[in-house]
C-alpha cells in the first residue's frame, strides 16, 4: 500500500485508518493495531500483519507512506549588505522593499534569503542562491520562486532604495 500525505504532516507520528474482515486483528511487531486510534512511525514501510478470526490465516500488509512536494512559493527572508532597517515583505503583492546606506552600490549586491521549504528563485532562466548570487538591484528585480512541486511559481519585485543621506556637518 502507497499513501501520499500533504507537505509538512508529521509522518512519524500517523494515526491510519483501516477496516478488517469481520473480527480480524492487525498488529504492527507485536503491537496490536486500532483503525483510527493506534499511531506509527512511517519514516520507512510499516508492516501490518492481519489475522484471521479463526487464527487460521495471515496475510502481510507493507505501507509506504510519502510526503508531497511543497506547493509554496515564498520568499520568508531577504537582507542585502548595508541594509539599514528590515526588508518590508509584503507577502499578498509579493512585493519586497529594502532599504540600504545612502552611497551603497546596486550593481552587484549578494542577498541572503530564505524561501520556502524545497522552494528555488530564479532571475530569468538563471538560478539564484542565497549568499552566493551577485545582482544589480539598480532597478527593480523580478525573483521567480518556483514551488517544490515543480509547478506553481510566483514572481516576486524587490526593490532597492536608498535610506536620507546624512546631512549634518
Amino acid at each position: 500500500i502507497e499513501i501520499e500525505v500533504v507537505y509538512g504532516t508529521d509522518i512519524a507520528n500517523l494515526v491510519a485508518t483501516f477496516t478488517l474482515s469481520d473480527n480480524a486483528t492487525a498488529k504492527v511487531g507485536v503491537d496490536m493495531q486500532t483503525s483510527g486510534d493506534t499511531s506509527n512511525d512511517f519514516t520507512d514501510v510499516v508492516t501490518y500483519v492481519v489475522t484471521s478470526e479463526d487464527g487460521s490465516l495471515t496475510k502481510v500488509w507493507n505501507v509506504s507512506v510519502s510526503m508531497a512536494d511543497n506547493t509554496n512559493a515564498d520568499i520568508l527572508s531577504f537582507h542585502l549588505p548595508g541594509q539599514t532597517k528590515d526588508a518590508e515583505i509584503d507577502a499578498q503583492n509579493r512585493i519586497i522593499n529594502v532599504e540600504v546606506a545612502y552611497g551603497t552600490d546596486l550593481a552587484n549586491l549578494i542577498a541572503s534569503f530564505t524561501l520556502s521549504p524545497q522552494a528555488t528563485a530564479y532571475i530569468g532562466p538563471v538560478r539564484q542562491v542565497s549568499d552566493t548570487s551577485a545582482i544589480d538591484y539598480t532597478f527593480e528585480v523580478t525573483l521567480t520562486v518556483i514551488a517544490g512541486d515543480g509547478i506553481t511559481e510566483q514572481d516576486w519585485i524587490i526593490i532597492v532604495s536608498y535610506s536620507p543621506p546624512n546631512t549634518e556637518t
